[in-house]
């Protein structure tokens, strides 16, 4: 991952983590609007630009902490790419 994507993940959890936000959480349902909104927008910048090493690497680690039938859910999700 790059040091700029890095600094996005960073960023934006220092955002979700603040008690400052753009709209503040204390107003039902829209207060959390803004913290969704950064949320999408980094799974969707990062997400993208993981490598298949990198996607490899973390299914192993994963398959260290579940069983089976859970690792064939994760294999089960989309992984972003057009199916052929």
């Amino acid at each position: 991952m790059s040091v700029k994507d890095k600094a996005i993940i960073i960023g934006a959890l220092g955002y979700l983590i603040s008690p400052l936000d753009v709209i503040p959480d204390a107003i039902p349902i829209v207060g959390l609007g803004d913290d969704l909104a950064v949320l999408l927008y980094v799974l969707n910048k990062v997400y993208g630009n993981v490598s298949e090493e990198i996607k490899a690497n973390a299914k192993a680690k994963l398959s260290t902490w579940f069983d089976e039938d859970e690792i064939g859910e994760i294999n089960s999700m989309p992984d972003g790419k057009p199916e052929e």
